[in-house]
């Protein structure tokens, strides 16, 4: 027999194994797509799985474009260190990729940066990063990925420098690039930012004309939530026709569609709008309960001042004084913060401030639950037990994966360190790092400490020894490293390794 048919064999399993993993993983990422407006916590959760696996188990560019997703979704959120992490993780990724084929990716990579650097209200910046993504859309036949740039260049524009002509221009091109791809999902919002202009320019004929015809595309693509802002903004242009009746029914409208659509931000803008209507309307009992909903159910400070305002101006014509004056002292609150010097820090303490109340008010309900469930003590203390017995034998199972999987490392990176041996006569010690040479490939510099425990932690030094040699602890070392890993992209020394001999 043949003795290579074995080993021939034992490729092609692995072969075949590997092509499966990548098309699981490929599909996994699709469905987060798919999913990341529809139901956001699912694709979150699948994006998850792909986060969790080992990197050598998922290609490159599926693991930037969760790392995008994550980030994406932190931004949605507000929690801005997060976001910041993810999209640093997937832009210092793009250098292990070929440049020659990676230009959608990066692409992608950059416009998404550039919308967190908006929501940041890092404006400059954020152009920067848009611009270089449209520049690098443009060598692609990618017309759906240069639109949308297009439209959050446009967005700029318009939030930045009042721009609106350039932003209708911008959004126009936008608008045909969708159309020449037949995209009428993308094409349909970008006609809602297209009226949105108009009608803050007085266009309200044009305003309509876009509006009503991107309402019937997402109405046809059931595509709810954008046909709730469709909604909202074309109770914004009849508003501003002195047309209050119908602007009244098309906010109740997009109300209607944000309760189904359990959308709460867009909720907020809804009630607040629709009760500057109302008062026009002099339905002062009306415009109070939409405003209390928003001012009630808001953490933006913006909103809050808008809200209360409206409510003072409600009581006053209501001629309760007392009213009146608690919530002109809430608008005088938030209009004197928000205009303060030290603007960010104030509104993000206020926010806190919001936060936490609104964390005492679960802790409250959380207790409340509490006392039910101790009703059931001896039902839960034989659950309990049982969670216990089966978490042990999975916690074994997971150790002595861990314990293999760790194992395994250790020989990548021992065999690592015998190709570097090769290619450096004196082995890893003739490995010279330069930091600036380093920094200047990554999204967020190193440290110099960091680059200290980095030259430490390539060598044989174990974490305790890398503690020794630098006079900090092991905890401090292990914190220095994750963060190292976090700015290199990497998970662990051997893809550090690797990231690092790009650089010598």
């Amino acid at each position: 027999m043949n003795k290579s048919l074995p080993v021939l064999i034992l490729a092609l399993i692995i072969y075949v194994h590997q092509g499966f993993t990548q098309d699981s993983y490929r599909q996994l990422i699709e469905n987060a797509e798919e999913l990341k407006d529809e139901n956001p916590q699912e694709s979150d959760q699948l994006v998850n799985q792909i986060l969790e696996a080992d990197s050598n188990e998922v290609a490159l560019d599926i693991r930037i474009k969760a790392l995008e997703l994550k980030g994406l979704g932190e931004m949605y959120n507000y929690q801005f260190e997060a976001s910041d992490s993810y999209f640093s993780r997937a832009f210092n990724l793009l250098n292990l990729l070929d440049e020659s084929t990676s230009h959608e990716i990066r692409g992608s990579v950059y416009l998404n940066i550039g919308k967190s650097l908006v929501w940041q209200s890092k404006f400059d910046t954020a152009l920067s990063m848009m611009i270089a993504s449209k520049e690098i859309y443009e060598q692609t036949d990618n017309l759906d990925g240069l639109a949308q740039t297009l439209n959050a260049i446009a967005i700029i524009y318009i939030q930045y420098s009042n721009d609106a002509t350039k932003a209708l221009e911008s959004f126009k091109r936008a608008l045909t690039l969708h159309e020449a791809s037949n995209n009428e999902v993308d094409a349909a919002r970008v006609m809602q930012n297209i009226g949105q202009i108009y009608n803050m320019q007085g266009s309200n004929d044009s305003a309509l004309f876009y509006l009503r015809k991107s309402n019937r595309l997402v109405n046809d693509q059931k595509d709810f939530r954008s046909l709730a802002i469709g909604y909202n903004i074309l109770g914004a242009v009849f508003f501003d026709l002195k047309q209050l009746d119908s602007s009244e029914i098309y906010y109740k409208q997009a109300i209607a569609l944000d309760l189904v659509n359990q959308d709460s931000v867009g909720l907020i803008y809804d009630y607040s709008q629709l009760a500057t209507t109302l008062v026009a309307k002099f339905d002062f009992g009306q415009a109070e309960k939409y405003s209390l909903l928003a001012f009630e159910n808001t953490k933006d400070i913006f909103i809050k001042s808008e809200s209360a305002e409206t409510l003072a101006n409600i009581y006053e014509k209501l001629g309760r004084s007392g009213k009146s004056l608690e919530f002109y002292k809430h608008f005088k609150t938030f209009s004197d913060s928000i205009r303060s010097e030290d603007q960010r820090t104030t509104v993000s303490e206020l926010q806190t401030k919001y936060e936490t109340a609104e964390k005492e008010k679960e802790i409250e309900l959380a207790n409340a639950e509490l006392d039910k469930e101790r009703r059931f003590q001896t039902f839960l203390f034989i659950v309990i037990g049982l969670i216990v017995l089966f978490s042990g034998i999975a916690i074994f199972l997971i150790v002595q994966r861990f314990k293999l999987r760790r194992a395994l490392l250790s020989q990548e990176i021992d065999t690592l360190r015998v190709q570097i041996n090769s290619l450096f006569e004196g082995g890893l010690k003739d490995l010279k790092l330069d930091l600036e040479k380093i920094n200047n490939g990554l999204y967020k510099p190193l440290s110099e400490r960091e680059y200290e425990v980095l030259n430490h932690a390539i060598s044989d030094k174990n974490n305790s020894e890398i503690a020794e040699a630098v006079y900090v602890s092991v905890n401090t070392v292990k914190t220095h490293l994750k963060n190292i890993y976090s700015k290199l992209g990497v998970s662990n020394r051997k893809e550090a390794l690797e990231v690092l001999l790009r650089y010598e």
